[in-house]
């Protein structure tokens, strides 16, 4: 596409045409929502974010967050980023990972068999990383998961969106939702009508960073026995950075609606992808000053950046080689010896047993297997140690490669 945007949000052609925030009911016919009677935010060419908001300040709010994250999506592709939706929530109402928890518990107690490999790969790591996150947390800070969640931005596939919006027909009333997650199976929500949207994220409100502080500050105290001095101070230092860590909460939130694009609508590969959200979402963390910079300028220049790196990347990709040869450990020695580059930590090679090792610093060592006379690979092929300069019988460099990462080593000598 030969159309570039430009760096700044006045030149995103962005045309708001929502005029108001329809009441929830107009939304629900009898065959369920309409995503049609929504109010939508036209964002460029004829693509649209679709804003579902129940307040004007979170209409206003979503708007100009979707706008942002949308030019990012924009500078790194060069292409409309498909229709999405913006799903922002009231405070009050369950994140959508407590309605999968919900429903997964309905189907239990209903003796219903469930394969979680049914909810797909993404939300099957999600409940994963849900297990795992509620014992540290309780062991940490002594409060319950379902007290922090609901901070948590969500990118929503067609099984979690259809739960969300089947308990949002009922208002969220906990009883209804049990009748209604009952009668449906997981197919049947993954077959539900979705393809209206190629990509839709669950967004909290921006006010909910505030009641995770107000619910956590005082549990994390009490769980490391802050004394009432220590209290008061602590309290201190999270009011005064509050606007830090509002805008830390604003750069993750941006973050994973930038990769939710990306991933629906680009043919980029899953780490160029990750790469890119890292370097969007680092470049907007606060920079150790309550007042923020110029957030947007610093983010599209690493989105710039970290597709540079890409592209030099692709060039000559990480590839382990599949031969393998036999060497003899009489020729061992060429390659012993220890390998530096300046202060970090330094690369042993060494022979054990008849096998040649790899170790660096105090890590555990490696066994290398060889592929030619120059080149070894290690660590279950994510490692290849290649050996160059022969001089004197013996190898004076050596270059470890590992995806996305390459450095060299000089032989440490008597000089040296």
């Amino acid at each position: 596409m030969e159309k570039r945007m430009s760096n700044t949000l006045l030149n995103v052609m962005a045309l708001i045409t929502l005029t108001g925030i329809l009441p929830a009911s107009k939304l629900w016919g009898q065959t369920g929502w309409d995503p049609n009677l929504l109010p939508v935010l036209d964002v460029e060419l004829g693509e649209m974010i679709t804003i579902f908001a129940e307040k004007n300040n979170q209409r206003r709010y979503a708007e100009r967050f979707a706008e942002k994250v949308y030019e990012a999506a924009y500078e790194t592709t060069g292409e409309p980023a498909g229709k999405g939706l913006v799903i922002i929530s009231n405070i009050e109402n369950p994140h959508p990972l407590i309605l999968v928890r919900r429903y997964i518990e309905i189907l239990e107690t209903n003796n219903a068999s469930i394969d979680k490999k049914e909810f797909g790969p993404a939300l099957e790591e999600f409940l994963k990383g849900w297990e795992e996150g509620e014992k540290e947390v309780q062991k940490e800070i002594g409060v319950e998961i379902e007290d922090v969640a609901y901070v948590a931005p969500m990118p929503l596939d067609p099984l979690v969106f259809n739960l969300y919006m089947t308990a949002r027909q009922v208002a969220f009333d906990d009883s209804k939702i049990e009748e209604q997650f009952a009668s449906l199976s997981p197919s049947e929500l993954k077959d539900a009508e979705f393809e209206k949207f190629d990509w839709i994220i669950y967004l909290p409100p921006k006010n909910a960073i505030d009641k995770v502080i107000k619910t956590v500050l005082p549990s994390a105290m009490k769980a490391q026995k802050i004394g009432p001095v220590k209290r008061v101070l602590a309290r201190g230092v999270v009011f005064t950075f509050k606007p830090l860590i509002r805008d830390a909460m604003e750069a993750v939130r941006k973050g994973m609606l930038y990769e939710s694009i990306l991933r629906a609508t680009s043919d980029l590969d899953s780490r160029e992808i990750e790469l890119l959200a890292d370097a969007y979402q680092g470049a907007l963390m606060p920079q150790g000053s309550v007042i923020p910079g110029k957030k947007m300028d610093r983010s599209l220049e690493a989105i710039r950046r970290q597709k540079q790196k890409n592209e030099e990347y692709a060039k000559d990709p990480f590839i382990a080689p599949t031969e393998r040869i036999k060497l003899d450990p009489g020729v061992y020695s060429k390659y012993e010896g220890e390998y530096n580059r300046g202060k970090a930590r330094p690369v042993k090679i060494f022979s054990q047993e008849g096998v040649l090792h790899f170790q660096r610093g105090q890590n555990k060592p490696l066994s290398l297997e060889a592929s030619s006379m120059t080149l070894f690979v290690g660590d279950e092929e994510k490692l290849t140690v290649e050996f160059l300069d022969e001089n004197s019988g013996v190898f004076t460099q050596v270059e470890l490669r590992r995806e996305r990462w390459r450095r060299s080593f000089n032989r440490k000598t008597a000089d040296s």
